[in-house]
C-alpha cells in the first residue's frame, strides 16, 4: 500500500512537470509568432525606405586644387532620371537634358567647388562635402535629395578618354526653341526652317555643332 502510495505521488509529480513544460512551450511558441511578423513588418518597412531614398545616388566622387571635380551618379530606379542641378555646399552647377536612364551611370563635371569642399592642400587625402541632386522623372516631378560625400582628392581630374563628362551650363539642342538660360548649346541634330527658328533671351549664348537651317 505505501509503495502504491508513492508511485501514484510520483505520477502526479511527473504529471504536473510534464503540464509545466508544455506551458512553457506553448508561451515560447506564441511569443516568437507573435514578435515575427512584427520583425517582418520592420524588414519590409527598411527595404521600403532604402527603395524611396535610393533613387540616384553618388558612386564616385573626386576633386583636384583648381576647385574642379567629376561625380558619377548611378539611376537606381526603374525609370529614367534627367538631372538638372547639382549643387556643392551651396555652389549650383546647372544641366540640361543630361538623361540617366535605369540601372546606367554618367559622369557629371562640377566646377567652381567652394572652399569648404576645396582639395587646396588637401592633396592625397580625401573631403566631405554636401552635394543637393535636383533631378526630374518621366512624370516631369522634381525631387531634391542632399547627400554628405566623401571626396577624394587628386593632384589632377579628368574624365577617361573614352567618357565624355557632362558640363555644367552646357544644354543639348535638338529642336527649334527660345534659349533662356546662358551657356553652351550643342547642337545634335540640323534644325530650323528660317532665321526665327530659335529665339535667344539669354546673355552670353553660344551654340556649337550642327547646323542651323
Amino acid at each position: 500500500m505505501f509503495i502504491s502510495k508513492i508511485r501514484a505521488q510520483g505520477t502526479i509529480e511527473y504529471l504536473v512537470i510534464l503540464a509545466v513544460v508544455v506551458v512553457i512551450s506553448l508561451a515560447v511558441v506564441f511569443l516568437v509568432t507573435s514578435i515575427a511578423p512584427a520583425q517582418q513588418v520592420s524588414v519590409s518597412a527598411n527595404k521600403l525606405t532604402n527603395i524611396a531614398s535610393g533613387g540616384i545616388s553618388i558612386v564616385e566622387s573626386a576633386a583636384d586644387g583648381t576647385g574642379n571635380g567629376l561625380i558619377a551618379l548611378q539611376n537606381n530606379s526603374s525609370e529614367s532620371m534627367t538631372i538638372s542641378r547639382v549643387s556643392v555646399d551651396g555652389v549650383d552647377n546647372n544641366y540640361e537634358g543630361s538623361q540617366v536612364i535605369s540601372g546606367s551611370k554618367k559622369l557629371f563635371s562640377i566646377r567652381d567647388l567652394p572652399s569648404s569642399c576645396s582639395c587646396v592642400g588637401y592633396e592625397g587625402q580625401k573631403r566631405t562635402c554636401t552635394f543637393v541632386i535636383e533631378y526630374s522623372t518621366d512624370l516631369g516631378i522634381i525631387h531634391r535629395i542632399s547627400k554628405e560625400i566623401s571626396v577624394d582628392c587628386l593632384s589632377v581630374v579628368n574624365p577617361p578618354s573614352d567618357i565624355n563628362a557632362i558640363v555644367p551650363g552646357e544644354f543639348l539642342l535638338s529642336s527649334c526653341g527660345t534659349l533662356s538660360n546662358s551657356g553652351v548649346y550643342t547642337l545634335t541634330a540640323d534644325i530650323g526652317t528660317g532665321s526665327l527658328c530659335l529665339t535667344v533671351t539669354a546673355s552670353d549664348v553660344n551654340i556649337i555643332g550642327g547646323s542651323v537651317l
